[in-house]
């Protein structure tokens, strides 16, 4: 096995095949070039073959090893150099644990099964991590948001369920302009803290130490970790997890796990279901309409709330049930306070320094597109696993099923094999057999990730019917019908366009000829 050394300092990076000469060699940065490319520059320069790649500095974060101040950023040398050199890249004190062959091994496993995100990112890029990180189960998508999070240019909280669409006008230079959209659906997975009658906690990185992003792609478990310092000096450590039920479709689970780290004190926690939501994760469109929801009803029982709604135009029935747990806190002091349109819920408990407390929240989604039954009825009865582990272990076996299934295995390219198994995992989220059989729906060009080109489905969906072909072969056939069922309408929209095709001729020919047509 043949390690390359490396030092990473602010101006240069300083390197050697062996480990007690690392100023060997230097490469210095150019400070006209991103990283990235500056990266890839030193692969260019750099011709010896080598196996993996070893970190030399000191570990001085918490969360993940190979964190490095570049330009007054902390970024993750580890992951930016295996996306450039496709090999794993450890840090020393990982050999020093066990032993460079056993290192290279457990980072090439970890790194081609999930994506990590570190730090706090703004904008079109944080958007962009969300989509990634998206969870599912053919039937809905729920973005990888932080669950603190609400809708704002850096962070789009977002639910869709495959077939919800619905219809707005928006008054345009004297004329209404028709919009159809994946219909954004209520966010339920709000969840956020407040400690000694503070304000709720948001996401704001002057009061965030880390923050680690990672999706599993074996078990389907996203977990965000975040250690916090609050304005007043207090710190937290929260980790919050999320998974999708893909046999119980309809189900999807929360856990918040909070820790105060330096002192003790009132913890409230609060958790909502937010129908007042509206459709702007595009910035083109947010001058169009983007309401889609009519709340109807919200309905208490004990800890459980119900939130029944409807879309305005389309008129798809929406039934959001939600149950929590928390079975570690003790005395707690349980509130709700309903607005019009948001259920929000709260607890409120003495936390002692350095214990662990969680919170977990079970959801369950149903719409009038795929039962008879009333959607109310429905999701009423639904039942929800125990707890998040019962929750965790399911979605552990379900995804290694489908692993059996799809799993295609690449030697000596740590990142295609990522990738390929981040598209498996995306294609699964998108569409899977034991929900489509009960939808009348097929793949949307962003999938269930985000509202880009307004959700549709268009025909280039046949691109991935060889990926459920070779994979599950009886899926494609519920996508067929998809566009089965609309051959008719295709049918009579094709005859009217050459209808008014042709009428659109006649008029050209008597305007450019009228004395041929008096």
């Amino acid at each position: 096995m043949k390690p390359l050394y490396l030092k990473i300092t602010a101006d240069q990076i300083m390197y050697s095949n062996n480990e007690n000469t690392i100023d060997e060699n230097t490469y210095s940065f150019n400070s006209k070039l991103q990283l990235k490319q500056n990266l890839q520059a030193f692969r260019d320069e750099f011709s010896d073959t080598i196996d993996v790649i070893v970190i030399t500095n000191p570990v001085e974060t918490i969360l993940k090893k190979n964190i490095i101040n570049y330009q007054n950023q902390p970024i993750d040398f580890g992951s930016e150099l295996e996306d450039v050199f496709h090999l794993p890249v450890i840090n020393m004190k990982d050999i020093e644990a066990s032993d460079l062959a056993t290192a290279t091994a457990n980072e090439n496993d970890y790194a081609t099964w999930h994506l990590d995100y570190y730090g706090i990112d703004h904008g079109k890029r944080q958007y962009g991590q969300e989509s990634m990180q998206t969870i599912g189960n053919g039937y809905f998508g729920l973005r990888g948001t932080y669950l603190e999070a609400k809708a704002c240019d850096d962070n789009y909280p977002a639910t869709y369920v495959a077939g919800v669409f619905n219809q707005l006008a928006t008054p345009i230079n004297g004329r209404n302009v028709i919009n159809e959209d994946l219909v954004n659906l209520p966010n339920a997975q709000f969840i956020t803290f407040s400690v000694d009658g503070s304000d709720y906690f948001k996401i704001d990185e002057r009061y965030i130490k880390e923050a680690l992003r990672s999706l599993d792609l074996k078990t389907g478990v996203l977990t965000t970790t975040l250690l916090i310092r609050l304005i007043d000096g207090r710190e937290l450590k929260v980790i919050e997890k999320k998974v999708a039920d893909l046999k119980n479709y309809h189900n999807y689970y929360l856990q918040y796990s909070i820790q105060p780290l330096n002192f003790s004190g009132e913890i409230k926690i609060v958790t909502e279901i937010d129908a007042s939501v509206t459709n702007s994760n595009v910035e083109r469109y947010r001058n169009l309409a983007s309401k889609h929801l009519v709340t109807d009803k919200i309905e208490n029982n004990q800890q459980e709330v119900t939130l029944l709604a409807h879309t305005s135009q389309s008129k798809i029935d929406i039934a959001i049930k939600t149950g929590i747990s928390y079975p570690n806190i003790t005395d707690p002091i349980y509130a709700m306070d309903n607005l019009s349109n948001i259920a929000h819920q709260t607890i409120t408990f003495d936390a002692q320094q350095n214990q662990t407390y969680n919170f977990e929240k079970f959801v369950t989604i149903y719409t009038s597109l795929e039962t008879k039954k009333p959607v109310e009825q429905a999701a009423n009865e639904q039942e929800f696993l125990a707890n998040f582990q019962a929750a965790q272990a399911q979605s552990q076996q379900n995804w290694q099923k489908i692993w059996n299934q799809e799993d295609v295995v690449i030697s000596g390219d740590i990142t295609a094999q990522k990738l390929l198994r981040l598209n498996s995992f995306s294609m699964t989220n998108a569409a899977q057999l034991n929900a489509n059989a009960d939808l009348d729906a097929s793949v949307g060009s962003r999938g269930l990730t985000g509202e880009g080109y307004r959700g549709h489905i268009f025909w280039d969906e046949l691109f991935d019917m060889n990926f459920y072909i070779l994979h599950t072969p009886e899926l494609v056939k519920y996508l067929l019908m998809y566009r089965y069922n609309r051959l008719k309408a295709a049918t009579l929209r094709l005859m009217v366009s050459v209808e008014q095709c042709s009428l659109g001729k006649a008029v050209c020919m008597v305007m450019n000829n009228p004395k041929k047509f008096t």
